[in-house]
């Protein structure tokens, strides 16, 4: 929590510049310097607050910063509120909304959400958003499918760069809908998902999978896609590998290790810039650094 005097001073800094731009100490500021200004107070929510209320200009430019990320933690009465505003808005666009994360959401004992939305508008609202981060803090508690239908068309309508999911569930049919719609251009990071095996890629054929980030839990069911001899024309590339300690049974440990090093870096190992390596945290326990003692990365 910032200090009062940390915030007095930015709304302080705010108020004089404020001054300027109205005009009283100069009637005739460059557009240029007007929005720099602002600029410059990206990080300042209470500073972003006072400029905004200086004239329709400042209102906009202030916008860009103050909701250029959305946040939604354990918060579903707020999540659906939003997507009433998408819908229902006449005038009112969120072109400044580039980013959206979600945590904690879409369990159905709290909160009930409506059966159908009119998706295609909801899209014309967001022109701007390009990221949505889902994720779940009590680990495989929620499912893809658990996220309401006309939810999951909003993501895989958008125009979307970048897709991150977090210790969600998924089943194999659930990936059909996921790849198959997610645009060529998107990259994806996937941590600590909880699926079963893939058994059908004959809806990637020609694709290409641009992960932004995977780790080890991820891997483990996408066996299809890093087998050669069957994911023939699926181009893949993986910027960032995250190797985790897995709990597995010490009978299916060769298995894990033949399974990293033959299948998945044998296939994208070239195009692997950032290899990060995890011997602790809540994941990990005494007993589980074979993977990485005995794995072959050369």
């Amino acid at each position: 929590m910032p200090s009062s005097a940390s915030t007095i001073t930015s709304v302080e800094i705010a108020f004089s510049r404020l001054l300027i731009l109205t005009g009283m100490a100069s009637p005739k500021l460059p557009a240029e310097l007007f929005d720099h200004v602002i600029d410059e107070l990206c990080d300042d929510s209470a500073a972003l607050r006072v400029m905004s209320l200086v004239c329709t200009r400042a209102m906009i430019r202030s916008r860009r910063w103050l909701f250029s990320t959305l946040t939604f933690n354990k918060d579903d009465t707020g999540f659906d509120g939003f997507l009433d505003l998408l819908e229902r808005s006449r005038w009112t666009t969120f072109a400044s909304v580039k980013s959206i994360r979600i945590t904690d959401l879409f369990r159905a004992r709290w909160h009930l959400y409506r059966i159908r939305r009119d998706v295609d508008r909801m899209v014309t609202h967001l022109p701007n958003l390009r990221s949505i981060w889902l994720s779940s803090t009590q680990v495989w508690q929620i499912s893809w499918t658990s996220i309401p239908m006309h939810v999951r068309r909003l993501i895989t309508t958008l125009d979307l760069h970048d897709l991150q999911i977090d210790s969600l569930l998924f089943h194999p049919k659930d990936w059909v809908e996921l790849f198959g719609c997610v645009g060529k251009a998107a990259t994806m990071t996937l941590y600590n998902l909880e699926f079963g095996t893939m058994d059908d890629l004959a809806y990637l054929s020609g694709r290409s999978l641009r992960f932004k980030s995977i780790d080890t839990s991820s891997i483990l069911p996408l066996d299809p896609v890093w087998d050669w001899s069957i994911s023939n024309g699926l181009q893949i590339t993986v910027d960032t590998f995250h190797l985790r300690p897995l709990h597995l049974p010490p009978w299916s440990r060769d298995y894990c290790l033949s399974f990293v090093s033959q299948k998945f870096l044998r296939h994208v190992g070239p195009s692997i810039r950032c290899l990060f390596f995890n011997l602790s945290g809540a994941y990990f326990s005494p007993g589980m650094s074979y993977l990485v003692n005995d794995l072959d990365i050369s």
